[in-house]
């Protein structure tokens, strides 16, 4: 018995259809595009390290219990029953012997890099798919010349040996 998959009807695609489904299907492609992101997350992180920094820092402190002083007969409390201490830091490198342009160069580089590769993997399927394509596409037109021909020479023995048997061509021509 065949499988539910064998039994399916054959899929019909246009080259469009045929390129984006191997596009999204082929194992090489999809990593060459997780390592393009990757290396534009790291170009990203290289950047970021060279752009100032804004930092806020936020402590509340409940006090449930606080100290109390006791001077001449008069009680003094200690602290407030809440406190909020609040704290804004900005920091921007300025020199650091190179460090950040250089790593700002390389991730520039290596994104770069990861962007081409995904572009000739990206062309490279599609090269293939257009050759297969086109192969289909071909042996389609074979097999309708083929059984065209077929065709003929089944027409063509029927009136050669219609014509033997009236005795106007020889048991060769059959």
């Amino acid at each position: 018995s065949l499988s539910a998959a064998q039994q399916t009807a054959p899929l019909q695609l246009s080259l469009q259809q045929a390129v984006s489904m191997a596009l999204e299907n082929n194992e090489t492609f999809l990593s060459a595009q997780m390592k393009t992101g990757k290396s534009r997350s790291r170009y990203r992180e290289a950047l970021s390290e060279a752009l100032p920094s804004l930092s806020l820092n936020t402590v509340y402190t409940r006090n449930w219990s606080l100290q109390e002083l006791n001077f001449g007969g008069q009680r003094f409390r200690l602290g407030t029953d809440n406190a909020m201490n609040m704290r804004l830091d900005f920091s921007q490198p300025i020199y650091s012997g190179g460090k950040l342009r250089a790593g700002l160069k390389l991730a520039s580089y290596f994104r770069d890099q990861t962007d081409a590769n995904e572009e000739a993997v990206r062309q490279n399927v599609a090269l293939s798919v257009h050759q297969s394509y086109y192969a289909v596409v071909l042996a389609d037109a074979i097999l309708k010349v083929n059984e065209a021909s077929y065709e003929r020479a089944v027409v063509q023995f029927g009136q050669v040996s219609k014509f033997n048997a009236a005795g106007t061509v020889s048991p060769y021509d059959v």
